[in-house]
């Protein structure tokens, strides 16, 4: 009882006591982190009453992301973004604290530990590529127009986003980042061995015959996304740095 009075994510600001100003699309979004949260809480509670063993081995929801797309139409990559933005905590993480108090370990959490640490370590190093080029230019987790962006360079009117494969794409991120901002372009950054260049129609790597590949297989692929659909029309470029692609200067020669 002491933990569930205690546990700050069981006592979060109801909505209408919240003293920012939230989009209509965020307020949908802390409603059903709210109640994903209530669930689990009451989870708990029914357990304690059933006088279960330990209270907090809970089974952790299941395709919750799911369910809220279908329930309220908004992509679940707005809803990742609204997590982030506001430093909450992933519902996998929330049952790893639940179940590390009543002494159990949990393994489900740690599959979006391994991506994360990916995705940060990714992104740590293209942020000393991106800054070697740009210096003081290179904004990171810049907030605009209810988008997130990895880096921005306001001066070339770019952004970067950061991809730890080509398989990472969501097409509703991309549309949302177009509408968002017009009159940007952008750049994904891929792994540490490829730039895929928007604009130029160009992917640009280090390691050609890996990405000449995926191209190739596209056509066999089950799932795919939108922009496996483009790459067919892009030009695979080999090149020996991939900073040499950044830069003031050097981006007048790739446009």
């Amino acid at each position: 009882d002491d933990f569930i009075d205690s546990y700050i994510y069981f006592n979060l600001t109801p909505i209408k006591e919240l003293e920012i100003e939230l989009s209509d699309v965020d307020k949908v979004c802390y409603e059903y982190y709210l109640h994903m949260i209530q669930e689990i809480r009451s989870n708990i509670y029914q357990r304690l009453e059933n006088e279960e063993e330990n209270p907090y081995d809970i089974k952790a929801p299941i395709k919750w992301l799911k369910r809220f797309e279908k329930d309220y139409g908004i992509p679940r990559s707005d809803f990742k973004e609204f997590m982030e933005a506001y430093e909450l905590p992933n519902i996998p993480y929330i049952i790893e604290r639940i179940k590390k108090e009543g002494g159990i370990e949990y393994k489900g959490a740690q599959s979006f530990k391994i991506a994360k640490a990916r995705s940060q370590a990714q992104e740590e190093w293209w942020e000393e590529v991106l800054k070697s080029c740009y210096k003081e230019d290179i904004g990171t987790q810049f907030k605009y127009e209810k988008c997130i962006f990895d880096f921005i360079n306001i001066a070339t009117k770019t952004i970067f986003e950061c991809k730890l494969g080509l398989k990472d794409f969501d097409e509703d991120q991309h549309r949302k980042y177009k509408i968002a901002l017009k009159e940007y372009r952008v750049i994904y950054l891929i792994a540490r061995d490829c730039v895929v260049h928007m604009e130029t129609k160009s992917v640009y790597t280090t390691n050609p015959d890996k990405y000449k590949l995926y191209i190739h297989n596209i056509p066999t692929m089950k799932v795919t996304s939108y922009l496996d659909k483009l790459l067919n029309d892009f030009e695979v470029v080999e090149v020996e740095d991939l900073s040499s692609l950044f830069g003031i200067k050097n981006e007048k020669k790739i446009r």
